[in-house]
């Protein structure tokens, strides 16, 4: 439920879950207890947010500890925008990669743009943020070893599809020994009729 105080610190267009009420909860202590019951029965367990940033979360460590503690594999779907500041603040990315076990594991960061120009238009923000998070994406590469995978999306839109965007992040994501770069296109939000859904599918 993010920080309990904002669902995300960004805003994009295409946000799957824009339509949804944006309530924050409270239930990390019964997910935790949940997880623990669950005791591995479950073996991958994919942290995300249909309209939260899940690592603003200051519960987000100890689920993955917990997650570890029971035997499984976890993935970590993010904006990628505290990486840097969380490493430098509280070694976040070097306790990640030490209790990641090998490459099942992964963190995947939605870039989703080339250039600070075009990140900014996506995302629906004044901030420079592309730069941090291009840093912190590096950061992760360099901290672990050979484990977790780290894996960056790139949702393409009118923004950010140009030749020039494309070729510097493929460039950045080889530099940097980034396991997977995959581009795409964003689905239809939720909370729609599946008419809308069926038009999006048809012409999008």
């Amino acid at each position: 439920p993010s920080n309990h105080k904002e669902a995300c610190n960004f805003n994009c267009y295409y946000c799957a879950g824009k339509l949804f009420n944006k309530e924050l909860g409270t239930f990390e202590m019964e997910a935790l207890e949940l997880l623990q019951k669950l005791n591995g029965a479950i073996p991958y367990v994919i942290y995300g947010g249909s309209y939260t940033e899940p690592i603003l979360n200051p519960y987000f460590l100890t689920f993955l500890a917990v997650t570890k503690k029971t035997r499984c594999h976890f993935g970590i779907h993010t904006n990628g925008s505290l990486l840097k500041r969380l490493e430098q603040e509280q070694g976040w990315l070097t306790e990640l990669c030490r209790i990641s076990e090998d490459k099942t594991d992964y963190l995947s960061v939605s870039l989703d743009a080339g250039t600070v120009e075009s990140h900014c238009k996506t995302k629906n923000i004044k901030h420079d943020w592309f730069t941090e998070i291009l840093e912190g994406i590096k950061l992760a590469c360099e901290i672990r070893r050979d484990k977790p995978a780290i894996r960056m999306c790139y949702l393409m839109n009118q923004f950010n599809s140009s030749q020039q965007e494309i070729d510097s992040i493929v460039n950045f994501a080889k530099e940097n020994m980034v396991d997977s770069l995959r581009f795409s296109i964003p689905f239809a939000s939720y909370f729609q009729p599946f008419s809308v859904v069926k038009h999006y599918r048809d012409n999008v």
